[in-house]
Order: C-alpha cells, then structure tokens, then sequence
C-alpha cells in the first residue's frame, strides 16, 4: 500500500468518526465544543493553599481536633472563579466565602529518612519519620452564603417568578432638591 493509499484511508476513517461524534474538532482547537468548566476555590489549610472543586479528595495537613465522619467548614478562601471564567480574588480572603469538606480519615505519608553524615569523623545518624494528613473529601463551594449547587437551581427557578416583596416595597425618605 503506497503513502497515498494510507493516507485516503485515514481521511475515510477520520471522517466517519467525526460523523459519528457529531463535531470535527478537539481540545482547544478552535471550532471545539465548549467544554463547561466548573466552579472552583484555593483555600488555605493550615498555611498550605489547595484548589478545590466540588467532589475531591485531599490530603491536607493533620487536624487532631476533627473525627471520622466529622464536617469542616474551611473559612479562608483566596480565590473563587465561577464557571464563566469570573475570578474573585480576596485582599486576603473572600468574604463570606467558605468551603464545606467531610473528614474521610487520618493517615501517613510515606516514610522520610533522615541521613545525617560527617566524614573521617565515623558519624552517621539516619532517623526518619512519617508525616500525619488528614484525609478529606470536597462537598460545597459556598460564595455570598449560597452554595453552587444551589445557586443554579435559584437561578433556574427564579427565572419566570418576581418576587412579592419588590413591588411592596417602600422608600424611606423622598428625594431632595439640592
């Protein structure tokens, strides 16, 4: 088979996949579909920073106050980004944003060996040790004191309705002329 044979038949093949899967491109080629990004934080756990989303897991520095099971609520958060490519960045933190994780359990890292050696002096110590983390799982982003599950589904919801307290509403004070 000549290089212009294989070539025809990659042509075929790549067409007949692309009209299966509807769409010609891919990744970050332009005329890609658009791909929804999802909402997330970076958050400082005991003085390290993480990036967070919704749904994972992390093993974040030892908290010796929280248990199995036990839900943390991670107040400082750094930075927010929405799923639109919003990016709210906080002077130092993000008011009233904060993130909601389960404690999974407690672990230890791999073992670190310490070598300690002088030479022509006969010392050498070698210590080492394994670090704790505390395994933890990511539930909610909350920003405003809504989380981002349930911001979307006020959204949809609130959409077609206008709220009653609006049109009720009534000004303190009358305007005055200056």
């Amino acid at each position: 088979m000549s290089g212009e044979e294989r070539m025809h038949r990659w042509c075929v093949a790549s067409l007949q996949h692309n009209a299966k899967t509807g769409h010609s491109r891919v990744g970050n080629q332009p005329g890609a579909p658009k791909q929804r990004r999802l909402m997330y934080a970076v958050v400082d756990v005991k003085d390290k920073q993480f990036k967070v989303q919704e749904g994972d897991t992390l093993y974040v520095p030892y908290h010796s106050d929280a248990d199995a099971d036990q839900e943390l609520t991670l107040d400082r958060v750094l930075l927010v980004s929405d799923g639109d490519g919003e990016v709210t960045l906080g002077t130092p933190t993000v008011e009233e944003a904060s993130v909601t994780a389960r404690v999974q359990e407690h672990v230890k890292g791999d073992k670190v060996i310490v070598f300690k050696k002088k030479r022509r002096k006969r010392y050498r110590v070698k210590r080492g040790h394994r670090q704790q983390y505390t395994q933890i799982a990511i539930e909610s982003l909350n920003v405003n004191g809504s989380s981002a599950a349930s911001s979307t589904e006020e959204e949809t919801d609130a959409s077609g309705q206008e709220d009653d307290d609006t049109a009720d509403a009534v000004p303190d004070a009358e305007p005055t002329e200056a």
